[in-house]
């Protein structure tokens, strides 16, 4: 890539040619120009540019001056621009890089997202590319790109216009980066990795100073990395920003955090998988203390050969091959059972492992929208009380269900606002998320200003999609989706929907939905059905399930465990 254009947008404005900026540029409003080009993803009216650069001039004057400086623009960095005498339009690379891939270094991943065939590299869009994957790597190659905030240092006095547009966008920016470092800080605190996710906290304190939750991070993290007098001196920084900047004292919950690291009650012994106490969530009654609930075990027939095969598909999940693989067989032939004893020692052998499941209902009714997905999304934001209270779940299984709400519900303040309501009551999740975090957390009062919107303009509900089952289904789609892989960067996921041969079509689709998009992420679905009952099909149609296994099949492999004929072996 020696002959690479760079064009940097985040931090000051620079243009560079293998390695060294380029000194053309002498004109501000001109990279100015460019720079706002770039960050748009359309062709923008020259009327618009116009009136946004030159609106102190004649219409005759301002049109002149943007030919004069497309025209230079042009010559310095040709093909970057299509024009005509309408639009202007910035030729964005389009992103290269394939998902699940995770670079095996920071220069390595920023170099090759956005490369895409034509010449020119632009940081924006190798950050989206970066940002997307979602990989640790990735999301760390993506916040060394930003070396300032956007277009740094950039101000055009004669242009209200721009400057406003400007202070918006270094502000949605500085909000995406900030996602990206709280993202890293939560991953590298998880795993033990102390100076890593410090580093990135500090970054995150760099941007947000008066943010108290990042401060009471950085106090952690230092504590258990055995820095207690700098832990503390991290309180009266932040005692001192926050009075400065915001004329408050600190909340009772960071002064508390202050005196058990003074009075060495804080651990600081490294965290280990499945370490969950250490999580800043506080547990309902029913999950503390011993197991005392009686956890129903089926009789199980030992199937050594099909564990091992789905150990297979998890192991391959847990290095970010994702997949959906389905168990076949006829009532009675174990289908539950056997999945039930894999979920029980894949728990066992991974202290991380997040399992949820799903189940059609016949006694329901096929025609019921979505039933194993709100199931899973149900359990993933913690509820699970009644599944553990009827000795359904084991306490380890609902624990780890429940440290997993606070992450579920982030995602879905952030990212899938929709599904609330429609896939998880939100009256009920908002009771769950404030006995989960009694300290509050940024997220939680986003959740609850979400959920009382709703409730005034209520929304349609659940039986509303049965009516319209194309209701946004892409949206709803693609936001389950980026719940499933938000909580994936952070734990794997078992993912589990029984008795599909009564699922209706909506699960289907979202089924093949979710499946296309699992593939780099730490996730495995294991569906279960009747085969019989899907090749018979529906009041004479094909079984909506049919095509969605034959297309998994194409894609995959061979990803059926087939217990009929295991049976006939």
């Amino acid at each position: 890539m020696e002959g690479t254009l760079r064009l940097r947008l985040l931090g000051p404005a620079q243009v560079e040619q293998a390695g060294q900026p380029l000194r053309s540029f002498k004109s501000r409003k001109a990279l100015a120009l460019l720079g706002y080009l770039a960050l748009q993803e359309h062709p923008i009216p020259r009327e618009h540019l116009v009136d946004l650069f030159w609106g102190d001039k004649s219409e005759d004057r301002g049109r002149a001056n943007l030919s004069w400086v497309l025209h230079k623009i042009s010559t310095l960095l040709p093909g970057c621009l299509e024009a005509d005498r309408r639009t202007v339009q910035f030729q964005r690379v389009a992103p290269s890089t394939s998902s699940g891939q995770a670079p095996s270094a920071l220069r390595q991943a920023q170099d090759n997202a956005g490369s895409g065939q034509a010449p020119y590299w632009l940081d924006i869009v190798a950050f989206e590319e970066l940002e997307a994957q979602g990989d640790a790597a990735s999301l760390a190659a993506a916040a060394e790109l930003y070396r300032g905030e956007l277009l740094e240092g950039m101000y055009l006095d004669d242009c209200a216009e721009f400057e406003l547009w400007l202070v918006a966008e270094r502000e949605r920016w500085r909000q995406r980066v900030a996602r990206v470092l709280g993202e890293l800080v939560t991953y590298h605190s998880l795993r033990g990795q102390y100076q890593q996710g410090l580093r990135f906290a500090r970054r995150l304190l760099e941007l947000e100073p008066w943010r108290e939750k990042t401060h009471q991070q950085v106090m952690r993290l230092l504590a258990y990395s055995g820095q207690r007098g700098a832990a503390l001196a991290q309180y009266e920084t932040c005692r001192r920003v926050l009075a400065e900047e915001l004329g408050v004292d600190p909340a009772q919950e960071t002064t508390q955090l202050y005196e058990r690291i003074r009075d060495g009650e804080l651990r600081v012994e490294a965290w280990e998988p499945g370490r969950w106490e250490d999580l800043p969530v506080a547990l309902p009654s029913f999950l503390t203390g011993e197991e005392t609930v009686e956890v129903e075990r089926p009789v199980f027939v030992t199937r050594e050969r099909e564990l091992a095969q789905l150990q297979g598909f998890l192991d391959q999940a847990l290095t970010g091959q994702g997949q959906v693989v389905f168990v076949t067989g006829d009532a009675g032939q174990g289908k539950t059972a056997l999945i039930r004893e894999f979920a029980r020692r894949a728990q066992a052998a991974h202290p991380d492992l997040v399992v949820a499941s799903g189940h059609g209902n016949a006694h329901i009714g096929i025609g019921d929208p979505y039933l194993p997905f709100r199931e899973v999304l149900a359990l993933l934001t913690g509820d699970v009380e009644a599944r553990w209270t009827a000795g359904a779940i084991t306490r380890d299984r609902a624990r780890r269900l429940w440290y997993a709400l606070p992450l579920a519900v982030q995602a879905l303040v952030e990212a899938s606002p929709d599904l609330i309501d429609l896939f998880v009551p939100g009256a009920a999740l908002v009771k769950r998320a404030v006995a989960c975090m009694p300290g509050g957390a940024d997220w939680l009062s986003q959740l609850q200003e979400l959920v009382e919107r709703k409730a005034l303009r209520r929304a349609q509900d659940i039986a509303a999609l049965s009516d319209d089952p194309n209701l946004q289904q892409s949206a709803l789609f693609e936001q389950y989706t980026r719940v499933v892989e938000a909580l994936a960067r952070q734990r794997p996921l078992l993912l589990v929907l029984d008795d599909l041969q009564w699922a209706d079509a909506g699960s289907t689709s979202l089924l093949f939905h979710l499946g296309r998009r699992i593939e780099g992420s730490q996730v495995l679905i294991v569906g279960a059905y009747r085969p019989e009952e899907v090749a018979l099909g529906r009041e004479g149609k094909r079984h909506p399930l049919e095509p969605v296994v034959n297309e998994f099949k194409r894609h995959f492999g061979d990803i059926v465990v087939d217990l009929g004929e295991a049976e006939d072996l």
